[in-house]
């Protein structure tokens, strides 16, 4: 699973640390816990060079009922609930990317 969580295609959490989740697309004023302290979601995206026209459609995990981002979906993860030696419960979400056939 290391492989997976290099890839940004999944992340682990302390359930014990954790309040409820949403997902949902972003909205204004959206921001993110990162270890150099808070920082706008905007500048997030544009930091890490998402296109203008990709943002709007990115699946996001927020705290429910916030505007606070706990992972962008193959992106950067919240230090939210890190996951510690102590942690008892751990919730991994993970990100498929869904492929057709036809």
């Amino acid at each position: 699973d290391w492989v997976r969580m290099a890839r940004r295609e999944a992340v682990y959490a302390d359930c014990a640390q954790l309040p409820p989740l949403v997902l949902r697309t972003r909205r204004a004023g959206d921001y993110m816990r990162l270890p150099i302290g808070r920082k706008k979601l905007k500048e997030i995206l544009i930091d890490d060079k998402v296109p203008r026209e990709r943002r709007d459609s990115i699946p996001l995990i927020a705290l429910a009922d916030t505007q606070e981002i706990f992972w962008i979906a193959g992106g950067r993860r919240s230090c939210l609930a890190q996951v510690a030696e102590s942690s008892r419960d751990i919730m991994k979400i993970e990100c498929v990317k869904e492929t057709t056939t036809e």
